[in-house]
């Protein structure tokens, strides 16, 4: 894949990049800890209730499961 820009300002090629670089490694951090965050939220829920997410949605998108707040 080939990007190109237009650099305003005095920087040189190489500053840019390394900016380009630091901001998509700080995205990666961000993501992955979120995936973690919420992946621990699933799990804290499947154990809680007994089941995984699968057969929730399952039963949740059925109406078998009611109206608790705990499912909004």
């Amino acid at each position: 894949m080939t990007l190109s820009m237009s650099i305003k300002g005095d920087f040189t090629p190489k500053e840019v990049s390394e900016v380009i670089h630091e901001a998509l490694i700080y995205n990666e951090r961000v993501v992955k800890y979120k995936i973690k965050k919420y992946s621990d939220i699933c799990e804290s829920f499947e154990q809680r209730y007994g089941m995984n997410s699968e057969l929730f949605m399952e039963k949740f998108n059925s109406g078998e499961l009611g109206d608790d707040n705990d499912f909004f």
